[in-house]
């Protein structure tokens, strides 16, 4: 394996940690959405009835796209929480 190759695998593992934080913070805060969330394709996915979004990282910010519509970017997560929120807020 390739220095190159070797620092994207550690850059994947290093994001792939952060979202099980981020999914336990989640959780804890959202129980109704514990069991609907799974990381693939290298985010955190939510499929739920109350919220259907996903989380990503991506240039030092949090990306969060709601319903397939166009996602926002956050430096800060509680921002995120805010949407997801606000997201179960109208749906229920």
């Amino acid at each position: 394996m390739t220095y190159l190759e070797e620092l994207h695998q550690h850059y994947i593992n290093t994001k792939i940690v952060i979202l099980k934080v981020i999914s336990n913070q989640i959780a804890e805060q959202y129980p109704v959405l514990k069991d609907d969330m799974e990381i693939k394709r290298n985010r955190l996915e939510i499929n739920n009835d109350l919220c259907n979004c996903y989380i990503d990282l991506e240039d030092r910010a949090f990306k969060i796209c709601i319903d397939g519509q166009a996602p926002y970017c956050y430096e800060d997560f509680e921002s995120v929480l805010t949407d997801i929120e606000d997201e179960i807020a109208s749906n229920e």
